[in-house]
């Protein structure tokens, strides 16, 4: 994610919160929110995080972030977004909450069933006013960034 010290990041979908300790550990200076839909997820996630993590954890739904716009810098969606029920309707939250430019990674295994191959995803988040930069790993899983434009 190339995450500087002093960004704010929004984790969608953290569940419990395998990715959380390593973005709350790389913002030092920022500001971070791991946000699910299920409570329990967040309970499991709080144990894993760093103490005095700066930012929060709340329960919410990606498809109605309770936040302003263009607040983020960077958001973070792992294996998810093929459950949600209107995909392009949380990718259009995501673009609302982040800042021109800010990046957003989504990470996908196909050890998920709900897999979105890079060909899948691609035009879906292009089709939001996102620009595609780049993708690490493998087809069958990968971390594919935008740029919010």
């Amino acid at each position: 994610m190339a995450l500087a010290e002093q960004a704010r990041v929004l984790e969608i979908g953290s569940g419990p919160g395998y990715f959380s300790p390593y973005i709350a550990r790389t913002i030092r200076s920022g500001f971070f929110v791991a946000l699910d839909i299920q409570v329990e997820m967040l309970r499991i996630n709080r144990t894993r995080l760093p103490e005095g993590a700066v930012g929060g954890l709340l329960v919410g739904d990606a498809m109605a972030l309770p936040f302003r716009d263009a607040i983020f810098d960077s958001a973070f969606v792992a294996t998810m977004l093929g459950e949600v029920p209107d995909p392009l309707r949380a990718l259009a939250e995501i673009r609302r909450v982040l800042r021109l430019g800010g990046v957003a990674s989504f990470a996908e295994t196909r050890r998920d069933s709900d897999f979105l191959s890079l060909s899948k995803l691609t035009p879906l988040v292009e089709g939001c006013h996102f620009s595609f930069l780049n993708r690490r790993g493998p087809r069958w899983q990968y971390v594919a960034n935008f740029a919010a434009i």
